[in-house]
């Protein structure tokens, strides 16, 4: 099994000439999936004379990682693959065989002739796989603590019988208060922001989760039965929403790909212009803004396609009021957390939570085409660009999830209310409940009305998240991520609607009447709800598990974040004389990170020496500048193109 991550604290002991490096603490977490650089470094202290802070000789390989493991395990199945002794009675059974999927398994066998094979999990449907001799059959929708009966068939009928028991799962799970649905394959997979993805029956039982740090953020489902998913060891130290990049995986927890962007993606993954591109919602080190551009990228190379960046929009449209929004260290964090592209006209519509907004603008040119927002928020420079509502429509407030929908109407998740406004207790915000809707916008009247909504007759109030997907038959799923609970109402006006206790993410299918017929309720804040299946279905049934190496695509460009070649030789033996610190430095995809009591005319640097005695310096931050990449006091600054074995100093 792979180790867990493990946290440490650095402690600073304040000498005088240290004086510039009080109240340090670093929250720390060892990486496992880090394919630019996954290293660590020990204690600080800093040494007159030597500017480089002392970190552990211990090195690690930047493939020693989850990465390296999963590749072991893509060797031995093809060994086994080839071997003729795993037969179709006595076949190999690999349990969890990617580290990351525990309620999955791979069945590999040989047969003297070619057979399809069906597969049934615990008397489920039988699923059926394409004829062959070398059978490697992925087991999916295993019962958490429980001794699973999974029956193979071969085409002559003969039967291979399996029992795989399972370790008893402790996260947590959906409470299903309401099942209309009827017979259905269908499943529901959760993406929680602070808990496991996990996939469940319309019953609520666990049928499969990925055992890793949370991945908050979109789940898109490819046709090859794969999926994209955030980098779940991206959501650590604080900076959760900066994500540098996101994966493609499958059931079994297999890595096929890593994706990254010049300015890497946080909440939403969108495949646009025949999945040839990727929309994604980005970060710029080099704006004020946080999460304010949006971009695409090649598919295949992750190279930059076009970007709209939206501080520099509104800054050139209302500069003041955009200013006005900039806080102590120089940066807003804009948090556009939904979009969408539209095909026809090149536009994208999106979320922008901070600001209350939903904007339609064009992803080449930049013109704005209408913001939709409480004028009250709004500069009077925009105003011009503001729709008008001709009925009780609602302003947008703390929204999410916003959509084109075919007939060119827009769908989005209002919230009504910001998790960071200062309305924070239950009774500031009577009155207030979330919905999700559907506008009709009149472009050239410059109105939008109402056409559609559900609002769960005014009674729950989501403090962030939800989403809204549009099913067959006229069915659709909503979520409420975050809703308040009914108690916290009777416990008191001034229960704050962040307190944990008082909080869980709604779901809900409707019929094509919109009524429910299906309901349950998660005990912790989830992203979206997606309706799915662990088995793409397939009449000439599914293709045997292959072995595909892994790919990493990476768009950043290294002319903004490679770093500076640096003589060694010229401090080496000050960096072995110097005294150890204990705790370990942050490395993240693409991303060095420091928790760090930093003051404005602080210049910080990082020397990463390679295994040959190579060194690369990189410029965290120069004196008189703001910090790069500021969430939740933690400080990133990207790099590229380191490989190999590393070690981290810091100044």
């Amino acid at each position: 099994m792979l180790p867990a991550p493990s946290f440490v604290n650095i402690r600073l002991v304040e000498k005088p000439e240290c004086a510039v490096l009080r109240a340090l603490s670093v929250h720390l977490v060892a990486i496992l999936l880090c394919l630019a650089v996954a290293l660590a470094l020990a204690g600080c202290q800093y040494v007159p004379g030597n500017p480089y802070f002392k970190n552990s000789d211990e090195e690690f390989d930047t493939m020693d990682n989850l990465l390296f493991v999963q590749q072991e395990a893509d060797e031995r199945i093809a060994q086994e693959l080839a071997n003729a002794r795993n037969t179709f009675a006595n076949p190999l059974v690999l349990q969890n065989p990617y580290y990351l999927a525990p309620l999955s398994a791979l069945v590999i066998f040989q047969t003297e002739a070619e057979t399809g094979i069906e597969l049934s999990v615990n008397g489920g449907d039988p699923v059926r796989f394409e004829s062959s001799k070398q059978h490697a059959i992925p087991v999916y929708g295993l019962y958490d603590g429980f001794a699973n009966e999974v029956v193979l068939t071969d085409d002559a009928g003969a039967t291979t019988t399996l029992t795989i028991e399972t370790e008893k799962f402790s996260g947590a799970v959906i409470n299903v208060a309401e099942n209309r649905l009827g017979e259905t394959d269908d499943l529901f997979l959760v993406s929680p922001d602070y808990q496991k993805t996990s996939v469940f029956d319309a019953d609520g039982r666990l049928l499969w989760y990925l055992d890793t740090a949370d991945n908050e953020g979109a789940v898109v489902f490819l046709d090859n039965g794969h999926f994209l998913i955030s980098d779940p060891y991206q959501g650590i130290s604080g900076i959760r929403i900066n994500y540098a990049s996101f994966l493609e995986m499958d059931y079994l927890g297999k890595v096929y790909a890593q994706y990254v962007g010049e300015y890497g993606y946080h909440h939403e993954i969108e495949r646009i212009h025949g999945e040839s591109e990727f929309l994604l919602p980005g970060s710029d080190d080099d704006s004020p803004f946080l999460q304010a551009i949006v971009y695409s990228a090649d598919a295949q190379t992750m190279e930059l396609t076009a970007m709209l960046d939206f501080y520099e929009l509104f800054h050139s449209l209302a500069p003041d009021w955009a200013e006005s929004l900039l806080d102590s260290q120089g940066k807003f964090n804009f948090t556009i957390n939904g979009l969408d592209y539209d095909e026809e006209s090149g536009d994208v519509v999106v979320s922008v939570r901070a600001t209350g907004m939903l904007v339609r603008a064009n992803l080449e040119s930049g013109k704005i085409k209408w913001i939709f927002a409480d004028p009250a928020k709004v500069p009077n420079e925009l105003h011009e660009y503001l729709l008008t509502p001709t009925d009780a429509t609602r302003y947008p407030y703390g929204q999410h999830a916003v959509q084109f929908m075919p007939d060119g109407t827009i769908a989005y998740h209002n919230n009504d209310v910001d998790f960071l406004a200062p309305e924070q207790t239950v009774s500031a915000l009577a009155g207030h409940y979330s919905s999700n809707e559907i506008l009709e916008v009149d472009e050239q009247a410059r109105t939008v009305r109402t056409l559609w909504t559900h609002d769960a007759d005014k009674k729950v109030l989501s403090k962030m998240s939800g989403s809204l997907e549009f099913l067959e038959g006229g069915h659709k799923l909503v979520s409420y991520g975050s809703a308040v609970k009914e108690e916290a109402y009777s416990a008191g006006g001034d229960t704050g609607i962040m307190d944990s206790d008082y909080i869980e993410a709604l779901m809900m299918e409707l019929d094509e009447n919109d009524q429910p017929i299906w309901r349950a309720t998660f005990p912790s804040i989830i992203h979206k709800v997606y309706k799915t299946r662990l088995y793409a279905p397939d009449a000439d049934g599914l293709a045997n598990y292959q072995v595909v190496p892994f790919a990493m695509l990476d768009g950043q460009d290294e002319a903004r974040h490679v770093g500076e070649a640096f003589d060694v030789a010229a401090v080496s033996k000050e960096l072995l004389d110097a005294a150890p610190f204990e705790g370990k430095f942050n490395v993240l995809v693409n991303r060095a990170v420091i928790d760090y009591a930093v003051r404005e005319a602080d210049e910080i640097q990082v020397l990463f020496v390679s295994e040959g005695q190579a060194g690369t310096l990189y410029n965290f931050k120069e004196a008189g500048k703001p910090l790069p990449i500021v969430n939740s006091g933690t400080y990133g600054v990207r790099i590229s193109g380191l490989a190999g074995k590393q070690k981290a100093y810091v100044r």
